[in-house]
């Protein structure tokens, strides 16, 4: 059996969706070609090849990127197996498997991707967290899995995605990851319906394997792209030591929670003698109301003492933000603009993250929940979300305003603090009539940032 797997948009990286699972196919003994569509065109002689055509689909974008993707080999090869595997593919099963799709596999996709192969070649046996087209919804597959080292040699080489921008240098960033699923449940996350609260931690020698693959690929940052970093502290801090040990040059960055950053505030000093650049970390909204809808464990206070600590131990702190949502006021929304400012993060905040709007996919945990009673719409099947809108009509004009000012500006190569700026300006224009303030005199500190901003 012939195997192609398919990326087509994760976060400017080189997509582990695609090397990981490769790793395990090619253990199994079937050949596999890896195609990641963001930097590469599709091959038509490769799809016509292929007997498994699998689509990893870790995040939104890439869910409605992957179904047009789906139609596009069906148009191509119609008699292979199409399967979408990743964190939304058991969340939109029912939407996949009647558009284009043969089968999606959930969870930890390795395993499943590799027994439902070998069912396809002939083996008999159920093949494991895998749904097929005619069939009952099954549970993500869970279970705990042997990792592999990633196989990257089939894919574009690291300088073809993302660098870390230092101001004065620019370092070839790789991206990998130490853990999966999150033990905490905010209830806007896509993971916690697939992982229910459970975290799976990759093998530290293969996390370290595959950072000494990415260094000779001429890597020279770690992207850690585990939901939280933190999960898993003694874990993390185990990987990251014998990480600066094989190489001392090395920097990274991770991703954690807010008031994990608190509880965890010893260790940051020495993540941060270690390499580590920046942190991101999912602030949201600083509305107590949105906060508590969306079930995130911290406050605005909170936030605040993270800034702190991140300061003291040397690390840039990069927040993101989900600027609507059905509960937040355009009060709210200025808060967001003047907290950042007072903050300084003017220049750790892309614009792109003014804009971003909640989403409420399939399996959502906000789904029946009071909170949402009289502002759901139906599900968007196309568009992989349910419709919501706001109380405040104003709200939702607001958003698509934003939007257009942000994407310009993007494509014109604006100063992100002249955006800022003009995004206030606009929102405080249809409220309280607040104005802009002049944007800052050339030459103010360069803060650490991957070139690819985070969005899903």
């Amino acid at each position: 059996m012939n195997v192609l797997l398919c990326s087509t948009y994760e976060l400017g990286h080189q997509p582990l969706g695609l090397a990981s699972p490769a790793a395990h196919l090619r253990a199994a003994g079937f050949p596999v070609e890896c195609r990641d569509l963001a930097v590469e065109r599709l091959a038509e002689a490769s799809v016509r090849a292929a007997d498994v055509v699998g689509i990893s689909v870790p995040m939104h974008t890439a869910i409605r990127l992957g179904a047009l993707l789906a139609a596009e080999v069906r148009a191509i090869q119609p008699r292979a197996h199409v399967c979408f595997y990743g964190l939304y593919a058991s969340l939109n099963g029912d939407y996949l498997l009647a558009n284009g799709g043969d089968s999606v596999v959930g969870g930890e996709y390795e395993q499943g991707l590799v027994s439902l192969v070998r069912r396809l070649d002939g083996e008999a046996g159920e093949p494991a967290g895998v749904r097929l087209a005619g069939g009952a919804p099954v549970e993500p597959h869970l279970g705990r899995l042997r990792f592999l080292v990633p196989a990257r040699d089939g894919l574009p080489p690291p300088d073809r995605y993302a660098f870390l921008d230092l101001g004065h240098e620019r370092r070839t960033a790789g991206y990998v990851e130490a853990s999966r699923g999150c033990a905490h449940r905010c209830l806007h996350c896509p993971i916690p319906p697939v992982y229910g609260g459970r975290l799976r931690i990759v093998q530290e020698d293969v996390v370290l394997s595959d950072v000494d693959q990415l260094v000779a690929m001429g890597v020279r940052h770690i992207d850690f792209g585990d939901p939280d970093f933190l999960n898993g502290v003694r874990h993390s801090l185990r990987i990251v030591r014998r990480m600066h040990e094989r190489h001392p040059d090395l920097t990274f960055d991770f991703t954690a929670k807010v008031e994990h950053l608190i509880e965890h505030r010893d260790v940051l000093p020495e993540m941060a003698r270690l390499g580590c650049v920046f942190v991101q970390t999912a602030v949201e909204s600083l509305s107590e109301t949105v906060l508590r809808h969306l079930d995130k464990g911290h406050t605005a206070a909170d936030v605040r003492l993270a800034r702190r600590i991140a300061d003291r131990a040397g690390i840039a702190l990069r927040p993101t933000f989900v600027a609507f949502t059905p509960w937040t006021t355009r009060d709210d929304y200025l808060d967001v603009l003047d907290f950042v400012e007072e903050m300084g993060w003017i220049d750790h905040v892309p614009p792109v993250q003014y804009t971003i709007r909640l989403l409420i996919p399939p399996g959502s945990a906000l789904l029946g929940r009071p909170r949402l009673d009289g502002l759901l719409g139906g599900l968007d099947e196309a568009r992989f979300s349910y419709e919501w809108r706001h109380p405040d009509p104003a709200m939702d004009e607001l958003h698509p305003a934003v939007s257009a000012l942000v994407e310009r500006a993007e494509a014109d190569g604006e100063d992100p603090c002249e955006t800022f700026h003009r995004v206030r300006s606009l929102a405080g224009s249809r409220g309280r009539g607040r104005r802009a303030a002049p944007a800052p005199a050339a030459g103010r500190p360069h803060v650490p940032r991957l070139s690819e901003p985070w969005f899903c």
